[in-house]
């Protein structure tokens, strides 16, 4: 996850700020990824604390904080999935004087700020406005519109915008080395580090995946729609239009790029480059029909018929 954080501007803005000599006292890391924050709140902290300029991840300081054992960092919620409570602020008010042990810095790493309510981030106003000297806090945020005016007045924003599919596929191969279902797996995950590990572990994806090559490969009339309609509902129809117009992209691309899915350059040959890029319209169109909450069984079928009238109208020209 480090090489990931090491393609932001929010690294190369803390790391500034440390080189410098100017560290802030209070950051506020904004990603709307709830997954992805576990994994930087914790990088940040280690970038503030570190023997090196920016994160070596090998010093005393990284190894205890990838522990959570490192006396001079707290992390909160205390319990993933948890909320950062009043009661953990005053936890906190009382420790800000406490000299740090391992270090001349004490980092206070809120996880999810998101869970921290009104009078819990009012309580901590106090020391954002007169933190004691060697004090960091360290603020994840999924929305930052969450945070009071207040707050976010007295915190420098790192902003972590949605990864590139060619950064998640670099940075992500080590946690999961299946190449194949690492790049399904990002197709569907809109950017975020959270669905990638969700999708590559879930086997409802891959099922979606063999849902979708069966379909394209074995339905040649409208006889069979029916067959294939009934596999598609609520549940999994957002990951088929998305695993489709994967699909179909790919088919589009190949054309000119080369393919390197087997599958897709099999089915290439049975749509043509302009029955692609139509029935990727009509994808787009179903997925705002989706988004405004339209019949799924209605969908289902225009979309299938649509695939089997592009296919075969390509084919005769």
């Amino acid at each position: 996850m480090l090489e990931l954080f090491k393609q932001t501007v929010a690294y190369k803005i803390l790391t500034g700020d440390k080189n410098r000599g100017e560290l802030s006292h209070a950051y506020a890391l904004v990603c709307d990824d709830e997954v992805a924050l576990r994994y930087f709140v914790p990088i940040v902290a280690k970038i503030i604390l570190c023997e090196d300029q920016s994160c070596c991840d090998v010093c005393r300081h990284c190894r205890l904080i990838d522990k959570r054992s490192h006396s001079d960092v707290s992390f909160y919620p205390k319990n993933v999935g948890g909320k950062i409570l009043t009661e953990d602020i005053s936890e906190v008010l009382s420790q800000t004087h406490i000299k740090p042990i391992e270090s001349d810095k004490r980092v206070f790493a809120f996880v999810n700020t998101s869970t921290m309510n009104t009078a819990a981030q009012n309580k901590l106003l106090k020391t954002l406005e007169e933190p004691p000297k060697g004090v960091f806090l360290v603020l994840g945020v999924e929305n930052e519109n969450i945070l009071l005016s207040t707050v976010k007045s007295r915190v420098k924003k790192l902003e972590i915008p949605p990864f590139s599919a060619e950064q998640l596929k670099v940075g992500l191969k080590d946690n999961c080395p299946d190449k194949s279902k690492l790049e399904s797996a990002i197709t569907l995950a809109d950017g975020k580090i959270g669905k990638v590990l969700e999708y590559y572990g879930d086997d409802k994806t891959w099922q979606t995946e063999n849902l979708v090559y069966n379909l394209l490969e074995q339905m040649k009339s409208s006889r069979e729609v029916s067959s294939f309609a009934c596999k598609i509902d609520k549940d999994n129809i957002k990951e088929v239009l998305i695993c489709l117009k994967r699909v179909f992209s790919e088919i589009v691309r190949g054309e000119t790029l080369g393919f390197k899915n087997a599958k897709v350059e099999q089915l290439s040959k049975i749509y043509k480059c302009a029955s692609a890029i139509a029935i990727i319209e009509k994808i787009n169109l179903l997925e705002r029909a989706l988004f405004f909450n339209g019949n799924v069984n209605m969908i289902t079928d225009n979309l299938l018929l649509c695939i089997l009238e592009e296919k075969y109208r390509w084919q005769k020209l």
